[in-house]
């Protein structure tokens, strides 16, 4: 289990988030990409949220089907080390890693809802969190946060429909010659 794990430096999570910065780092320097994007399902969500939230290179993101905030989840997920946490979420709970991943001008957070997912973000709570989170990346932070509910399945995956709209999203954030074709 993670909590069992004791890096040299710093909090077991750094094992989640090192080798994302890691591969930022190495592309960064080899590469020059006109834009960063993270997609991430379940536990990866999970990392997605929280990479994003500390690296601002991840410049959109989509977390999908990985949970809710702590107050909202389900005791499934309370069995794993990285979504309860005490240490790490008296640091920076999830509401505001939402608010972080979404923060910075061009940045964007798309929070990506399986509606009817039995694994656990199933149903409608992110709308007792919605208003507050999206009003305060977008006037404080400066970005853009929203949630993409998908209806179309009952599985736990990133379905044919949120594909589509991360590649509606990521195609908006590329320059304009990348979009023409010969």
């Amino acid at each position: 289990s993670m909590e069992l794990l004791r890096p040299p430096e710093g909090h077991p999570t750094k094992y989640f988030a090192e080798p994302v910065i890691v591969f930022l780092n190495y592309t960064q320097k080899h590469h020059s990409y006109a834009h960063t994007a993270m997609v991430g399902i379940s536990g990866g969500g999970w990392t997605t949220v929280f990479a994003s939230a500390i690296d601002t290179r991840i410049q959109t993101n989509f977390p999908v089907a990985f949970g809710y905030p702590l107050h909202l989840a389900w005791d499934g997920e309370m069995g794993h080390f990285e979504l309860s946490n005490p240490a790490l979420y008296r640091t920076c709970n999830r509401l505001e890693m939402f608010v972080l991943g979404g923060s910075g001008k061009g940045r964007e957070q798309l929070q990506i809802i399986n509606q009817y997912d039995s694994n656990n973000t199933w149903g409608l709570k992110w709308k007792t969190y919605y208003p507050t989170v999206k009003n305060l990346v977008e006037t404080i932070g400066n970005g853009t946060w929203d949630v993409f509910l998908d209806d179309t399945h009952r599985n736990h995956l990133i379905s044919g429909e949120s594909r589509k709209e991360i590649f509606k999203r990521l195609q908006e954030k590329l320059p304009q010659q990348a979009h023409k074709t010969s």
